[in-house]
């Protein structure tokens, strides 16, 4: 009643009664406590109403139970949980999806909504908090209010109950490694010799037991019938404490319906392969990648999917180093290298980069495409890397075409600095344009930098001959780099648009509460539209430039027929169908000759200056004018008189060329 009657709602939670998963937290007390929960919160948590009361709710964010107030978490997104953290100690209404757990460390997607209400005064006393499981009850969603919030049914009319996973004795234990030394040997031994059937058994067990992926046995529910060992060393689990139970109970919430869809889908003869986010038993969610197929056993009719597993690290690149390297610009690529520098992703605008194609490119070395000079530094770099440690290096592709252009790249690994080796690399590489303004500019920055300056500098950035080798530099002398300094658009200037601290591929935290699959299906449609809208706007773009070339090939002087001329001039159709010399020569015949173009006329039809009469001695005679030639070849010389009178009495040469553009009285004249 207090919830339903509150005033100035913010969120419309929609209907509510004691059916509800719900607890109430007193917010007076120290760290909220809970005060109360009904029995639907406990069949939705698996914890009884001992455990529950008197703890702060942050014991759900963990598959232990055990939060400390203020610790990193782990297992759940930390911005929802600061948001949720923050709207509480301001006594505001929130609403917030984020991953619980259940008794046993199952998790589940939680749309929590907390409610602040007051008592017997008119200060708040308590808040209560709403949940709902959204995996197990998508039907829950009633409407998508304007503000962004989401109305939700909290009601249940029948609680589901939630069965706590039987203890690990109870399961079935998983085979462990049981060959010993000498099994082993008579199997190498056995290798060259006769090819027994007890042989090879024992050689596939010693494959799968020494392997470091994880070769793990699913059914088409999703439960676990066999691990191999090595789940132990990837996912810090026994096997025997994944044997028997569901793949949902490890399974990041999100991800779980459509990785169970495509288990369902697999077909005799045709592959399986999921990505999705697994839970460590102790360092919290990864990134898995399974790869397997259908598997029929014969005479029995069982199926089972037999999948190989590993962990797909995920690269984590914070803007503010793509800031300090000066950005994002047009005239660079990124790609993904292994720490060897081979290329296992290149983008498709390497094409007008360096004209080949990105499928040409993947598998090869990026050393295939320097000098050998340049190989040792690049190699060096390489090896830096091994650290963890950024490196930045200034080095020559070879196009198609066989000509070097100068480029800087720098390595980033993909873990920090002293944590471990890493596992690959992303390397943006900048072409250095070879402009004479650019080149000028960017050895004064190479010799401010010092470590990149060159030893015999070369007269141009790209040609025939080779450059000497140059030294790698550390990231922070990029910035005097003047493709860093070119005011790119894509890159983030505003330190308010975009946190220093910001991931560059927040899309794949292991903690976000959306599902990836649905993201990438959203920027898949985002991309086609805007690739669509830049094709026809490319389209458009090469009509109009056909139009105008058509336009200009069709259109010539209406007398002389001349297609090339500065500008184009009216003649007497009314038309800009004259040229620029005929129709300055129309004009003076019709007397419309403007003064800004009088200078420019005389020069054009090559006619001398008037008479000077402003001596008092008497008028000089002008010099003898230059040697014009008239369209029939005949050479005349144009005297002051002349050309004082040309505009009333025109020459005999100019009445033939203008017999197409003279008026009816200047030819009758």
């Amino acid at each position: 009643m207090r919830v339903a009657t509150r005033p100035n709602p913010k969120i419309n939670i929609g209907a509510v009664d004691m059916s509800c998963a719900f607890v109430v937290c007193d917010a007076r007390k120290y760290d909220m406590p809970i005060v109360y929960c009904s029995a639907t919160f406990e069949r939705l948590t698996g914890y009884t109403k001992h455990e529950i009361l008197g703890r702060n709710c942050r014991f759900l964010q963990s598959p232990t139970g055990d939060v400390e107030k203020g610790a990193k978490r782990k297992y759940v997104d930390e911005e929802s949980v600061r948001y949720l953290k923050q709207q509480c100690e301001d006594l505001d209404e929130a609403q917030v999806s984020l991953i619980n757990y259940r008794k046993g460390g199952q998790p589940f997607m939680n749309l929590l909504t907390t409610i602040p209400i007051s008592w017997d005064t008119d200060d708040i006393v308590y808040i209560v908090g709403f949940q709902v499981d959204l995996v197990d009850h998508p039907g829950s969603i009633m409407n998508k209010n304007r503000d962004g919030t989401i109305q939700i049914n909290y009601q249940h009319r029948e609680p589901p109950s939630y069965c706590l996973q039987p203890p690990p004795e109870s399961r079935a234990q998983a085979p462990g490694t049981t060959i010993s030394k000498e099994d082993v040997s008579r199997v190498l031994q056995s290798l060259g010799g006769v090819d027994s059937d007890m042989a090879r058994r024992l050689w596939d067990k010693i494959l799968l037991e020494n392997t470091d992926d994880v070769v793990h046995v699913l059914s088409l529910k999703g439960l676990f019938m066999y691990c191999s060992p090595s789940i132990q060393s990837v996912l810090e689990y026994d096997p025997s404490e994944l044997v028997g139970t569901a793949l949902s109970s490890v399974c990041h919430p999100s991800d779980i319906v459509p990785v169970t869809r495509d288990l369902k889908d697999t077909s005799t003869g045709s592959m399986v392969n999921i990505v999705f986010r697994i839970r460590r038993k102790y360092s919290g969610y990864v990134w898995f990648e399974s790869h397997g197929s259908l598997h029929i056993e014969q005479g029995k009719g069982r199926k089972c999917i037999i999948l190989v597993g590993r962990e797909r690290p995920v690269y984590k690149l914070p803007w503010k180093e793509v800031q300090t390297n000066g950005g994002i610009g047009e005239n660079e690529m990124w790609t993904k290298l292994s720490t060897s520098g081979m290329f296992l992703f290149v983008p498709s605008h390497a094409k007008p980069l360096l004209d080949r194609s990105p499928e040409e490119l993947i598998g090869t070395s990026l050393q295939h495409l320097m000098r050998p000079d340049s190989r040792l530094e690049v190699n060096k770099a390489l090896d830096s890397t091994r650290t963890g440690k950024k490196i930045t290096v200034k080095h020559e592709l070879q196009n198609r075409r066989g000509q070097f252009l100068q480029a800087v790249t720098t390595f980033f690994p993909d873990v920090e600095e002293g944590h471990r080796k890493p596992t690959f690399l992303i390397a943006q590489t900048k072409l250095v344009k070879h402009s004479r303004h650019s080149t000028s500019s960017t050895r004064g920055a190479l010799s401010d930098a010092g470590s990149l300056t060159p030893q015999n500098p070369t007269p141009s950035w790209s040609g025939t001959s080779a450059p000497s080798p140059l030294d790698r530099t550390s990231l922070p002398s990029l910035p005097e780099h003047p493709s860093a300094s070119t005011g790119d658009s894509s890159a983030p200037k505003d330190s308010n648009s975009k946190d220093e601290d910001e991931n560059l591929f927040d899309e794949l935290k292991t903690t976000r509460s959306s599902s990836w699959q649905f993201e990438l299906r959203q920027m898949q449609r985002t991309n086609k539209r805007l690739s669509e809208e830049c094709a026809a706007l490319l389209q458009m773009k090469k009509r109009r430039k056909r139009k105008k070339g058509a336009d200009a090939l069709e259109k010539d002087c209406a007398n002389c027929h001349t297609k090339t001329t500065p500008e184009w001039r009216r003649g007497p159709s009314g038309k800009r169908d004259l040229c620029n010399s005929c129709g300055l020569r129309y004009a003076k015949l019709v007397g419309r000759v403007s003064p800004r173009n009088t200078q420019g006329s005389n020069s054009n039809l090559g006619e001398p200056q008037l008479m000077d009469t402003s001596n008092p001695d008497g008028p000089s005679p002008a010099p003898e004018g230059p040697v014009s030639r008239n369209n029939s070849g005949t050479e005349q010389t144009s005297t002051a008189e002349e050309n004082t009178s040309s505009s009333e009495h025109p020459t005999p040469g100019d009445g033939q060329n203008q017999g197409a553009v003279l008026s009816p009285g200047a030819s009758g004249r």
